[in-house]
């Protein structure tokens, strides 16, 4: 994507973050994708991405940083019906939207510049927005609340019927490297928590990194605090639906990838 997206990376704002092409071997990423529908592949059964969502992906990422994620899983998700068309001439399935989300400017800056560099015919441009968020018990407020309307309408409009919250029209919450210890367990935990209280349905996937020997200690302190907080916001909220919804909430932690480079959990609720 890097390569032959137009990505360009932006100084980093937090401390030992690193460059993207420091943290990832760049001629080791596989662009082709594969024959099928990305979900039907056993590695993405987990994700919460399957075939019977009839009125499409509605994702919103934290902390996209250069836009690297959200442009694959648009690019991924959202299939020409002409696979050999690289042109653009094909008919473009959509099958996803994308909102990808940072809260530093010059991050949203770039952010912008790689999606619209991105080339016409695979609707990048197309099926990806993005918004500045700060991560709070807000959500960002109702500003954020009505780019995410703006962003999915259309799209799930039974659920927009039952609830006048955008947010429940958001099908997945999706981070990538986005928990940095101590400096990130309060705000990351609350944008998950409150995402969730007013969304109960909706998917949320990050992938964390391990940075050091007390990482996991750290990975396991977040997700309790996102139980906890959930938590205490259904006993401070009196919509006996919501406290049904939520009631057998949990969040899990597994391995992803370890080796001697990058040593990775995936955190699902």
């Amino acid at each position: 994507l890097v390569r032959r997206g137009g990505m360009r990376d932006v100084e980093d704002k937090i401390p030992g973050r690193g460059d993207l092409e420091n943290e990832i071997e760049l001629g080791a990423l596989d662009l082709t994708l594969p024959p099928g529908n990305f979900s039907e592949h056993p590695g993405n059964q987990g994700l919460g991405f399957q075939n019977n969502v009839q009125s499409g992906y509605n994702i919103v990422e934290i902390g996209a940083g250069t836009g690297c994620l959200g442009v694959g899983l648009s690019m991924a998700l959202n299939r020409h019906d002409n696979t050999d068309d690289l042109c653009g001439k094909g008919k473009m399935q959509s099958s996803a939207k994308l909102l990808c989300t940072d809260i530093d400017k010059a991050t949203i800056k770039n952010m912008r510049f790689n999606v619209s560099e991105q080339p016409r015919g695979n609707g990048v441009s197309k099926n990806v927005g993005i918004e500045p968020l700060g991560w709070a018990d807000d959500v960002g407020g109702d500003k954020f609340s009505m780019a995410v309307g703006r962003q999915f309408q259309g799209r799930g409009t039974e659920t927009m019927q039952n609830s006048e919250d955008p947010l429940r029209l958001v099908t997945h919450l999706i981070g990538s490297d986005v928990h940095f210890g101590c400096h990130t367990l309060e705000p990351l935990s609350s944008v998950v928590s409150a995402f969730k209280l007013r969304n109960p349905d909706v998917n949320v996937v990050v992938l964390i990194r391990e940075r050091n020997p007390d990482a996991y200690a750290d990975v396991k302190e977040l997700a309790s605090t996102i139980i906890k907080k959930v938590k205490h916001g259904l006993e401070r909220d009196e919509n006996k639906k919501m406290q049904s919804e939520l009631n057998r909430f949990t969040v899990s932690v597994r391995n992803v990838l370890h080796d001697e480079v990058m040593n990775m959990k995936l955190m699902e609720c």
